[in-house]
């Protein structure tokens, strides 16, 4: 047998690798002068608006962060708004009148923010029913003894309960069921026999 060497005459010079822009990132200069006075000009707008608010913490859980001192506080997850889902059994708890169509945990947020609430906005985390509408919000209205910290808003325990839902951004559904006409049973006709 033969000695044979297999030629596919594809031996090509390998392209050679350009040197790096920037050894440390591989961002040009000038694009890093650019982006850092973006960032200067963030951090002044961010300065001069934390000054304005009192709250100068995030409210935004990282995703694997723990619960810490909000452990205890009310979980609202966007089901429990949502007026597509039947009424109670982990699904909706507040009646279809005051129920969004299209809640999520950023809605949520944005209430909890209106009515000056505090509140931890976990983005990352999923009501197991719930799965593909990611987020909840986790709301302090009660203090360690059971008390409300804000009296003047409803609890369940009052007529008026669950008013938070109808103050977000989104309208409430406010619209009913169309009536069912008659049921007319059909005839049955029986052939043969």
């Amino acid at each position: 047998m033969a000695n044979y060497e297999f030629d596919d005459d594809t031996e090509f010079d390998l392209p050679e690798s350009p040197a790096p822009i920037n050894a440390t990132n591989g961002i040009p200069p000038d694009q890093m002068k650019m982006m850092q006075s973006m960032m200067q000009q963030m951090n002044g707008l961010q300065s001069v608006s934390s000054t304005s608010s009192t709250p100068t913490e995030s409210h935004v859980a990282l995703d694997g962060q723990e619960d810490g001192p909000h452990k205890n506080w009310t979980c609202v997850y966007p089901i429990y708004l949502d007026a597509k889902r039947r009424y109670r059994h982990g699904c909706r708890r507040v009646p279809y009148e005051k129920a969004l169509l299209f809640p999520n945990s950023q809605l949520i947020a944005n209430a909890a923010r209106k009515l000056q609430l505090e509140y931890m906005h976990e983005p990352y985390r999923k009501h197991p029913q719930d799965w593909e509408n990611p987020g909840r919000v986790k709301v302090h209205l009660f203090d360690d003894h059971g008390a409300p910290i804000r009296p003047e808003f409803p609890t369940n325990d009052d007529e008026d309960g669950n008013d938070a839902a109808s103050s977000s951004s989104q309208p409430p559904v406010n619209r009913q069921f169309p009536a069912l006409g008659r049921r007319q049973r059909k005839r049955v006709v029986r052939i043969g026999r």
